[in-house]
């Protein structure tokens, strides 16, 4: 288990340790070795940490599993230059590469933050093609590339930043004190005072943490929905009532407190939601973890899709929203431009109206590793439910066999699959065709989905077993 825990002096071997492996792992091709040895030895020094450790404008953090340092992060905590804080430092030893530790450090360093922070910026190296992926799924953003001498070496970095807005312009950063204390007003007028703290992992909304003081103090989540998104009244309302009935039929998920879906207390459609302790087990940068997960997802896929529909209002077709691609009638620019996206439309186009008919369920239309947080090894929560929908449950089933498809773990896609039918009691149904469904999404982006190496060629494989599958009934 790992612990993210404020550095203290004692800790510093086991830093300078991280530093020391991190680097020559990290670096060795990208610097010569001079200047890494010189690096470690300047900006790794005992002395540098004994100054930074005790000051309060920096925050030192580290990550312990076991008695031992696994991770560290240093960065600014009070803003300056309007609001700006920087990153210096987030270094995992190499032995603990892939298992989510800097995500982990990520989200703390998030959460110490002091108020009036606006923007959080960094630099990477640019042959840090790993680093930066990183920094980019957190939402950042590359703003610039710098040249810096040092030890008789140019290098460059690049500039990456996020902006804590929330909204667009200068619109809106954190919600405002007189808008929590309105919600607060409502589900929680005993409150003494309260913190916000930007909230990571939310992946196209604006979410928050409110950390309330009171007699009993408590962690509540407020919502608020990307108005270049679309239809946020809509959104608000599904995910609200989708949230209800997931409590009513005992899914881990958060609990919905309250809606406004027309914005008369946060400005625009929102929810406020109960807080629920849990990480990601990310597929790409804990693999290990995420296929070790493939039993546990598909019994918890299966316990959601066992709600039938029972006409709660608000949430849409999710036959017809998932096929979205075909409302206009004509096969849209950007399958066009993937060499089987033609061939992909024209087989949905036709089989759908064929499909087998099964009973609507409740559907999450965007089940991936990315939406479901895990505490001590279970689902805490499967978040995200903007979408829901009733529909074939093939439709889940289908997205989320796609990730590991894309992970190189098609064994895991197997085992998930076997698990989801032993748990539902019954084979799934055209999977074939919302497999091909599934693929249409990363068309619309494929330098954004297909990052790393032969993805192009696991995302083929998948196109080509759906289609397969579609052909012989499956």
């Amino acid at each position: 288990m790992i612990t993210i825990r404020k550095a203290g002096l004692e800790d510093i071997p086991q830093i300078r340790a991280v530093g020391s492996a991190s680097w020559r792992a990290t670096y060795a091709g990208i610097f010569p070795d001079e200047f890494i040895e010189n690096a470690l030895e300047q900006w790794w020094s005992e002395a540098g940490f004994q100054r930074s450790i005790p000051n309060a404008a920096v925050c030192n953090l580290v990550a312990e599993q076991d008695g031992q340092i696994a991770g560290m992060l240093m960065g600014t905590v009070d803003p300056h230059e309007e609001g700006q804080v920087h990153l210096f430092k987030l270094y995992i030893h190499p032995h603990h590469f892939g298992q989510g530790i800097g995500k982990q450090l990520w989200q703390s360093y998030l959460q110490h933050l002091a108020a009036g922070v606006k923007r959080v910026d960094l630099e990477v190296e640019p042959q840090n093609a790993r680093a930066i992926q990183f920094y980019t799924r957190l939402g950042l953003q590359e703003i610039g590339i710098n040249e810096v001498e040092a030890f008789g070496y140019t290098m460059k970095t690049m500039r990456m930043s996020l902006n804590l807005h929330v909204g667009q312009g200068d619109k809106a950063t954190l919600p405002s004190d007189s808008v929590v204390r309105a919600i607060l007003d409502v589900i929680a007028p005993e409150s003494v005072d309260f913190v916000v703290l930007p909230l990571a992992g939310s992946y196209s909304n604006h979410t928050h943490l409110v950390e309330i003081k009171s007699p009993v103090p408590r962690r509540i989540v407020l919502r608020r929905y990307n108005v270049e998104n679309g239809n946020v009244v809509g959104k608000a309302r599904c995910e609200f009532h989708a949230l209800k009935l997931l409590q009513n039929h005992d899914v881990p998920a958060p609990k919905p407190l309250l809606l406004d879906d027309e914005g008369r207390l946060f400005g625009s459609p929102g929810i406020v939601t109960e807080y629920v302790a849990g990480t990601q087990i990310s597929a790409v940068d804990d693999p290990v973890g995420w296929a070790g997960k493939a039993e546990t997802t598909a019994r918890t896929l299966a316990k959601i899709h066992a709600i039938p529909y029972d006409g709660t209002p608000f949430l849409s077709n999710g036959n017809v929203e998932v096929a979205w691609f075909l409302k206009s009638g004509a096969v849209p620019d950007y399958m066009m431009a993937y060499p089987e996206g033609e061939s992909v439309w024209h087989t949905i186009h036709d089989a759908l109206p064929h499909i087998q008919k099964v009973k609507p369920r409740l559907t999450h239309t965007d089940f991936w590793s990315g939406n479901i947080l895990w505490e001590k090894g279970e689902i805490s929560a499967v978040v995200d439910w903007e979408e829901a929908s009733y529909g074939d449950p093939a439709l889940d089933v289908a997205y989320c066999r796609m990730e590991y498809y894309l992970e190189g773990m098609d064994d895991e896609a197997e085992q998930f699959l076997r698990v989801y039918e032993e748990a539902a009691g019954a084979k799934v149904a055209n999977l074939g065709i919302w497999e091909l469904a599934a693929a249409v999404r990363p068309m619309l982006s494929l330098d954004t989905w297909l990052t790393r190496p032969h993805m192009d060629e696991r995302f083929a494989r998948f196109i080509a077993n759906a289609k397969q599958r579609l052909s012989i009934g499956e």
